[in-house]
């Protein structure tokens, strides 16, 4: 195994990076909040260690007269319950007003920068065997995984392109599954200029199993113990949609506990992150896109606070880009430069479509037949001029099933499920291409 980046417990309040005064009141807040709490449970709210450095931050606390001791529930100083005094309650509110965290202690912004860097872009040794088994699930032509194989070893950023519904979200979810293999570490918050950034998110990020791997790749494991204020995490894959606005890609502020919450790029450093739906958004692609050409090209990216402080955060991710405009549609020439992969998701062919209805079927328990495929095909594609899409069989089959279970039937192709199956749904298809061939043809 090879050897992972690893953050070692810090032992004194200089190795935290942080000043006595900020551990003093983040541990105020915690002890005001909780009310009482032992010696070991505030270092294991604030995730450092008692002896040595939680213990000279309640000593700070003590000789000004923030908090006293309550007792003991065993033997040893980390035993000892602590409350806030009088002196300290004022002091704790006046410190929750300008901003209440009262959680696991953050990491300066120096130490994040170093940490995201020591970590990297996720750089997977892919094969084109290993392409093909994480594309398996999905019907991929050969010159398809031509195209994608050299998109994925780069890790460079990749451009998915084409019509609607022939699989770019299904295809970037599969490429980011196999890149974001491994783990790294990324902590709870970061302290900059004063401020706090809260960046764990266990909505996004997904807390890895066992133990880090040993320094030399093998032998005994590391005597040292890990930093707490960092969490061992996969690899994290962060897709955005129609959601996204530019000013969504600098810290939020959250006026309740008046601490920033990390942008999407941040959470996903060390990462991969799918834009799905460009052009969708609010904001046009062009201007959308060429924000995020500045974290992509120079591997840093600005965030501007709502003082106007700016900040220097590293990016090291993978960028995949997924929109059903044209290339024409999408950005100009320079800009698109700027894009190193770019790889159009064509329409299935016949064959490739009847290897994905085959595959519905057989997901639904539907006896799979031809001749109830080539009756479809004819009818609802070459008659109407309807082309092929790769999402249309499930969704097809999905209405098929729905039908069947209604009428107490087995699902089936017979041509009578098959026609109420398609009827509302192709008049929806059709009525979309009307109002997307009405939105891109030029007005005379």
């Amino acid at each position: 195994m090879a050897e992972e980046f690893f953050l070692s417990e810090p032992r004194t309040i200089e190795e935290t990076g942080l000043s006595l005064l900020f551990l003093g009141e983040l541990a105020l807040k915690t002890l005001y909040v909780a009310g009482q709490m032992s010696g070991f449970e505030l270092a294991q709210a604030m995730r450092l260690p008692f002896p040595g450095l939680v213990s000279r931050v309640i000593d700070f606390l003590k000789r000004e007269h923030y908090c006293e001791t309550r007792g003991a529930a065993a033997i040893g100083e980390g035993s000892y319950q602590y409350s806030v005094t009088e002196k300290g309650g004022a002091k704790a509110r006046e410190v929750l007003w300008r901003n209440q965290y009262a959680g696991p202690a953050p990491v300066p912004l120096a130490e994040y920068r170093r940490a995201v860097r020591a970590q990297g872009a996720p750089q997977a040794d892919v094969r084109r065997e290993d392409l093909q088994q994480a594309l398996s699930h999905l019907v991929v032509s050969a010159g398809m995984l031509d195209e994608l194989g050299p998109a994925v070893v780069s890790r460079h950023s990749l451009l998915l392109y084409g019509a609607s519904g022939n699989g770019k979200t299904a295809v970037a979810r599969a490429l980011a599954s196999l890149l974001c293999s491994g783990c790294v570490w990324v902590p709870y918050a970061v302290e900059a200029g004063g401020e706090i950034i809260l960046l764990y998110d266990d909505a996004l990020h997904e807390p890895a199993s066992g133990d880090p791997a040993p320094q030399n790749g093998e032998g005994p494991a590391r005597p040292a113990r890990p930093d707490n204020r960092w969490v061992r995490i996969r690899r994290p894959t962060i897709v955005l949609g129609a959601e996204v606005r530019l000013e969504s890609m600098n810290p939020f502020f959250d006026e309740l506990s008046r601490c920033y919450v990390a942008p999407p790029q941040v959470k996903a450093n060390n990462g991969v992150v799918i834009v799905d739906d460009l052009g969708r958004q609010a904001t046009p692609a062009p201007e959308l896109l060429n924000r995020w050409m500045i974290p992509l090209g120079t591997r840093s990216d600005y965030l501007t606070l709502r003082t106007g402080q700016k900040l220097e955060v590293p990016f090291e991710g993978i960028l995949i880009f997924a929109t059903h405009l044209s290339l024409a549609g999408l950005a100009d020439e320079a800009l698109l430069r700027r894009i190193r992969h770019k790889v159009e998701l064509r329409s299935p062919s016949f064959d490739e479509y009847r290897d994905i209805f085959r595959r519905a079927c057989d997901a639904r328990g539907i006896l799979y037949d031809d001749k109830s495929l080539a009756y479809l095909l004819q009818k609802y594609y070459v008659q109407p001029k309807v082309p092929l899409r790769a999402s249309h069989p499930d969704e097809i089959l999905s209405r098929l099933a729905d039908i069947a279970q209604f009428q107490q039937k087995r699902p089936s192709l017979s041509q009578d499920l098959l026609d109420l199956a398609c009827r509302t749904y192709f008049a929806q298809v059709l009525e979309r291409r009307q109002r997307t061939k009405a939105d891109v043809e030029p007005i005379e």
